[in-house]
């Protein structure tokens, strides 16, 4: 008995039928790796639909934060926002907010010891609005099977900020002239943050953004002179 093999192109064909064959053969006599047993003590939970809604609910939030990227001094904020989403991925906010700032102790010793002073920027106030865009939502499930939901927002707004300028503020006792008064001056900002749903009407609320505003010294702009300070804020959402 002889056995003739396929030439040339029908030789690809016969092997690779060949495998096929093998592979669907041994996938129905193959014991499967997973047995229902093995998951008696998970809870695994599928949500098709979301779980958490925005569309025409209003979102009052209230956050805490502090400016990242200052070299001689700490800025702590308060910020609280009203917010209205017009659907699952566009919302109008405002939002307002107040600094609270203190030297650090490398800038004290500058000024102290080695009569360097420095150039500071200090923000009181920030106010004005914004607009989200939220393109991601998502859900992971923890080793406990409780299902935790959250969204990733992306934000662009602008507004005003009371600020001034110290010339040897390590030591404090110095202004720029023209700014020993707090000025109200442009800013803008752009942030990206995430929200975790607590309920269906509460949520953890983390935001990092860069915002840029104008110095108060005379003869100065926010395009050519403009201070960047880099804030992150944590915070709660509740949604009505």
């Amino acid at each position: 008995m002889s056995l003739t093999l396929p030439r040339s192109k029908n030789a690809l064909a016969f092997a690779l039928a060949l495998a096929l064959a093998a592979v669907a053969l041994f996938s129905s006599i193959a014991p499967t790796g997973a047995r229902a047993e093995d998951f008696k003590d998970y809870e695994i939970r599928v949500i098709k639909n979301k779980y958490f809604t925005k569309r025409f609910r209003l979102q009052l939030d209230i956050n805490a934060g502090g400016v990242m990227n200052q070299s001689f001094h700490n800025s702590y904020l308060g910020i609280a926002g009203l917010g209205f989403h017009f659907s699952e991925s566009f919302g109008l906010h405002a939002e307002g907010g107040y600094s609270f700032v203190d030297n650090k102790d490398e800038c004290d010793l500058l000024g102290r010891d080695f009569n360097i002073n420095p150039l500071i920027n200090e923000v009181q106030t920030i106010y004005g609005g914004y607009v989200s865009y939220t393109p991601i939502y998502g859900k992971y499930q923890l080793g406990s099977g409780d299902v935790l939901y959250f969204d990733w927002f992306f934000t662009a707004g602008g507004g005003l900020a009371a600020n001034r300028e110290r010339q040897g503020g390590c030591g404090g006792e110095e202004v720029t002239p023209g700014t020993d008064v707090w000025e109200t001056t442009p800013q803008f900002n752009v942030g990206t943050g995430q929200r975790y749903f607590l309920g269906k009407s509460t949520a953890f609320i983390w935001n990092v953004r860069v915002l840029v505003f104008q110095p108060a010294a005379e003869g100065k702009n926010i395009i050519d002179d403009g201070i960047k300070n880099v804030i992150l804020s944590l915070g709660l959402g509740y949604f009505l």
